[in-house]
């Protein structure tokens, strides 16, 4: 009962920082793939500022609208990689 709340608190932290930063390496490194042949320049800082913003979002609105955020990052995601190997 002492310990609990704290370290399940300290794990969702480092949980979720490391999922934001795996995710924005991911994305960073299809935007790349994507940039060589579609010469987008500012796309780059476009994925900067809306990953900030989600995490933002995410953060003040309720655990419904923040999950549903994550499954269209997700979704994203997959599109982009599917893009990227094809």
């Amino acid at each position: 009962p002492g310990v609990g709340k704290p370290f399940v608190a300290l794990a969702l932290f480092f949980f979720s920082f490391t999922t934001i930063l795996a995710y924005y390496y991911i994305a960073e490194t299809n935007v790349a793939y994507i940039r060589r042949t579609l010469k987008m320049p500012d796309f780059t800082f476009l994925l900067k500022v809306g990953l900030m913003l989600a995490t933002f979002y995410g953060t003040v609105k309720t655990a419904n609208l923040a999950w549903g955020l994550g499954d269209v990052g997700v979704g994203l995601m997959a599109w982009l990689n599917i893009v990227g190997y094809s």
